[in-house]
């Protein structure tokens, strides 16, 4: 009894596919390729964002890089200018601690000097 109550919905399902196929088939034929073209452009669509993702994050990493090569130029052109300016500033100090000493020695000697002629 089971056996004949399970025969029987499937002959009725199938029945109601071929019922349903006669009645709606051109219209799920039609859905089908409205579908299958919707699908198509999306698939491009995705392809066509993808591929300007793409190009556009190129753009943004070659851009970072001139960036950072420029940075990096400007760092090493500072880090030269103060080194010189470092290098010249110690340069004047010795050149003025040399001044100061010899007018230091100048001063003491005419200092014994007059120790000496007085």
């Amino acid at each position: 009894m089971a056996e004949n109550n399970e025969q029987n919905q499937t002959m009725n399902l199938g029945e109601l596919t071929t019922i349903r196929n006669i009645l709606m088939g051109q219209q799920i034929n039609e859905f089908n390729q409205r579908f299958k073209t919707l699908e198509e452009k999306l698939a491009a669509s995705e392809a066509q964002w993808q591929e300007k993702f793409n190009a556009l994050e190129a753009k943004h990493r070659e851009d970072l890089d001139s960036l950072q090569r420029a940075m990096t130029e400007r760092f090493d052109k500072l880090e030269n200018l103060l080194m010189d300016n470092v290098t010249k500033i110690n340069e004047r100090m010795d050149r003025t601690s040399l001044e100061d000493k010899h007018q230091l020695g100048e001063l003491l000697g005419q200092i014994s000097q007059k120790l000496l002629n007085s």
